[in-house]
């Protein structure tokens, strides 16, 4: 599977720290590192295959650590996509959905640790902002959902705490 030389190659890339083995050759877009063998490669998939054995293509590598750039084969398991996606939520990594709220468009993110407000437009996530509270997000998201919906159904509070235009007057 991987010769020596390879093998060697590779090693040379990794910088051994207390706990993530970290790649310090090439990076991909999404900062998760590359190595050529004869196609380029994620290298934690190689470093599990070195001490594991071969992979299936449809099977992924994922991290318990969640550094996309580490290689240690104790932070690494194997996994479908589906459960690849399930540990992404579970993380709170998942662009669109961290911990969910009781409240339309508001969710947490374990990144930042705040709640986060969005609503959805084309079929596309619109990030609305970031907040202390959930409650804060609720109300960040009927404003918005409000001014572009103009409809009260799918608000998470009555109207009555929003500020209304003046009628016109005679």
């Amino acid at each position: 599977m991987f010769t020596e030389r390879d093998k060697a190659r590779f090693w040379v890339k990794v910088k051994q720290k207390v706990q993530c083995w970290e790649w310090t050759g090439c990076l991909n877009k999404n900062g998760y590192g590359t190595f050529n063998l004869k196609e380029e490669t994620l290298v934690h998939r190689i470093s599990y295959q070195i001490f594991h054995g071969k992979l299936e293509k449809n099977i992924q590598v994922l991290h318990k650590c969640d550094n996309p750039k580490c290689v240690n084969p104790d932070h690494l398991f194997v996994g479908t996509h589906s459960d690849n996606m399930k540990d992404k939520v579970s993380k709170g990594r998942s662009r669109h959905f961290g911990r969910r709220s009781l409240y339309y468009g508001v969710t947490w993110r374990n990144d930042s640790q705040k709640w986060r407000s969005y609503i959805m437009l084309n079929r596309k996530m619109k990030h609305l902002g970031s907040h202390l509270t959930e409650i804060e997000a609720a109300k960040n998201y009927d404003k918005i959902a409000f001014s572009v919906y103009g409809i009260a159904d799918k608000l998470n509070f009555p109207l009555d705490w929003m500020p209304l235009p003046n009628p016109p007057k005679d």
